[in-house]
């Protein structure tokens, strides 16, 4: 894995997603990565005072753990 995505940018290190979202890896879920995307995205909504920044770590933090979930999907036997 080069670390990049298709438009060139670093891709964000699972742990670092992890800790945006409020996450731990043994617990992730799409279920909760969407429910804590939402709640943080909402929180740092420009309109409300929020950061466009932290929004958009937030944004690329589901990303990463969405693509992260689909990874574990395809392995046969998930590790367990």
């Amino acid at each position: 894995a080069s670390g990049e995505s298709i438009l060139g940018r670093k891709k964000m290190r699972l742990d670092e997603a992890l800790m945006v979202l409020n996450l731990e890896k043994d617990k992730v879920t799409a279920e909760a990565v969407q429910k804590q995307y939402e709640r943080y995205f909402t929180a740092n909504s420009v309109e409300k005072g929020g950061s466009f920044y932290l929004q958009s770590k937030v944004y690329r933090a589901k990303e990463q753990l969405d693509e992260f979930i689909k990874e574990q999907q395809q392995q046969p036997n998930n590790g367990k």
